[in-house]
């Protein structure tokens, strides 16, 4: 005959022990570095007669002081509205 063992406890247990241990064993020193960037941006609007607008904007980012490029951005959109 098989007896009703109350296992809740050693599967909070084990539960307890298998988030904890990973976060212990894996843990890892905070390392901080420190940097300089400059980020140029330039945002537009043109309007079509009454119901349309192309809207524009560009971004450039450097580093160390304007030596260094990052990144480059460039997007466009088209709006309409029907009722201006």
């Amino acid at each position: 005959m098989i007896k009703n063992i109350d296992l809740g406890w050693a599967l909070k247990g084990v539960l307890l022990l298998c988030i904890l241990c990973p976060t212990v064993l894996l843990a890892q020193q905070k390392i901080i570095t420190r940097g300089n960037q400059q980020w140029i941006q330039y945002y537009n609007q043109i309007r079509f007669g009454e119901h349309g607008i192309l809207v524009t904007d560009g971004g450039f980012r450097m580093m160390d002081g304007f030596g260094e490029p990052s990144q480059y951005i460039l997007r466009a959109g088209v709006v309409y509205s029907r009722h201006p």
